[in-house]
């Protein structure tokens, strides 16, 4: 069985929640991904064939490129992520054959106003559980399954603190990690990584160990020493104390599966709502003295997060669902 996962974007997330669902249905099937992300190469020791698409918006060029590797891949499954005709709308005569299976994954596309009729596939998934606030517009219109979060390990994968501490070039175990994480537009990271290491560094704590993660090198030579370049970066959670991030949906949901006190902020998108993951937030901060007030309430924070795992099983659930297909 041949399964080609559709994640065009240039960020991260699709290509994460793809790979995520993919590395679950290792066995008798053949797995591809379509994808325009830059980071790409965070795939290669994976079993997955990447076929990756210029990032440039030329949308007569990208859907020939991209109907030329469907019809050379000849997928028995198609799952897309988020864009539902595909990018530049070019998936429609492949989601009209009857013989081909698909399922969507779904998610809110704040630049929309409604999605169209999605009697098309077979399965709908949407990777949140029920009430968590994210919108969804899909009610009344056909059935759909919330999977749970889709994340790309489990809380069992974590490196024990033994084995993290190395990857995080830290080498004492008794003193707190502050892990400051990007993975979004490089622009972003690095105002980020300068104000929490400006306030950081202004603590004077002998007991505070910095480290800043990102999939892009860092420009600033100050903090290129405490520059972590490591995927999946969940899997170092573990000795970590506080991480200090956006609300993406992938780094939102791994620091919350990982059960790490958290110190996050909002970035505009597109698609993503950040803003409804912050909003019952304990430390949300914009800018450097709210982010220096959250970091000196969450060390004196004696309360550990209580995390249910089974939430977060979302890629075996979608994995099981395409085994019954």
């Amino acid at each position: 069985m041949r399964v080609l996962y559709y994640a065009p974007g240039g960020g991260v997330g699709h290509l994460v929640r793809g790979y995520s669902i993919l590395r679950e249905l290792k066995g008798n099937k053949e797995l591809f991904m379509l994808t325009s992300s830059p980071y790409v190469h965070i795939l290669n020791a994976s079993a997955i064939n990447i076929f990756k698409i210029p990032e440039e918006r030329s949308g007569l060029k990208n859907s020939l490129i991209i109907k030329s590797i469907i019809n050379f891949i000849k997928p028995h499954l198609l799952i897309v992520d988020t864009f539902y005709y595909g990018y530049y709308g070019e998936l429609e005569e492949y989601l009209l054959k009857k013989s081909l299976k698909k399922i969507f994954i779904f998610r809110k596309r704040n630049d929309e106003e409604s999605h169209p009729d999605l009697s098309c596939y077979d399965l709908i998934i949407i990777p949140n559980i029920k009430g968590d606030g994210e919108r969804t517009s899909l009610e009344g219109k056909k059935d759909f399954i919330w999977s749970g979060y889709i994340i790309c390990r489990t809380f069992n994968e974590l490196k024990p603190v033994r084995e993290a501490l190395p990857y995080l070039r830290v080498f004492s175990s008794n003193k707190k990690i502050i892990l400051v994480i990007h993975s979004g537009y490089p622009y972003e990271g690095e105002r980020l990584f300068h104000m929490a290491g400006n306030v950081i560094s202004s603590l004077k704590s002998e007991n505070l160990i910095a480290r800043f993660a990102s999939l892009e090198s860092v420009k600033d030579p100050c903090l290129a020493p405490y520059h972590i370049n490591y995927f999946p970066l969940v899997e170092l959670l573990t000795p970590v104390d506080i991480v200090i991030s956006g609300c993406g949906y992938n780094t939102y949901r791994e620091i919350s599966m990982a059960g790490k006190k958290r110190i996050v902020t909002t970035f505009t998108r597109k698609i993503d709502e950040q803003y409804i993951r912050a909003r019952n937030e304990k430390y949300v901060f914009t800018d450097s003295n709210s982010i220096r007030e959250s970091i000196l309430l969450a060390l004196e924070d004696t309360e550990i997060p209580v995390t249910d795992h089974s939430l977060y099983e979302g890629s075996s659930v979608v994995a099981n669902l395409i085994k019954k297909l």
